[in-house]
C-alpha cells in the first residue's frame, strides 16, 4: 500500500510506502509461523520518479527510493540490500521502457 504524495502528470510521481507484503513465507509444517527477524529490518519508505525531457523526442526516467536497513553488521548488509534495490530499479525501468517504446 502506497500513498501518492506528489503527482504532476507527465512529469513526476512521488509516493510513500504505508504497508508492504510479507518479506517471505517460511516453509514449515506448522501453521502461522512468523519469525521476528523478518519484522522491521528492511523498510522501504518512499520512491520518486521523474520524466526529464532530453530533446530530440527523447525522455529520461529518473528514480530515487529511500529505505532503512536495520540489519547488523550494517556495512555488510548494506552491500546486499543496495544491490537488490538496484536490481529492482533496473527491472522497473526496463519494464517502463518496454511499455513506452511498444507501439501498440
Amino acid at each position: 500500500m502506497e500513498t501518492i504524495r506528489k503527482w504532476n502528470e507527465g512529469q513526476e510521481l512521488m509516493f510513500t510506502v504505508d504497508e508492504e507484503p510479507p518479506m517471505l513465507n517460511e516453509w514449515t509444517p506448522y501453521e502461522n509461523v512468523h519469525p521476528p527477524h523478518l519484522d522491521g529490518y528492511f523498510l522501504p519508505e518512499s520512491a520518486d520518479f521523474r520524466l526529464v525531457p532530453l530533446g530530440g523526442n527523447r525522455t529520461r526516467l529518473e528514480g530515487t527510493s529511500v529505505y532503512r536497513n536495520r540489519m547488523w553488521p550494517s556495512g555488510y548488509w548494506r552491500l546486499w540490500s543496495d544491490a537488490i534495490v538496484r536490481r529492482v530499479h533496473r527491472r522497473v525501468f526496463e519494464h517502463v521502457k518496454r511499455l513506452a517504446e511498444n507501439p501498440s
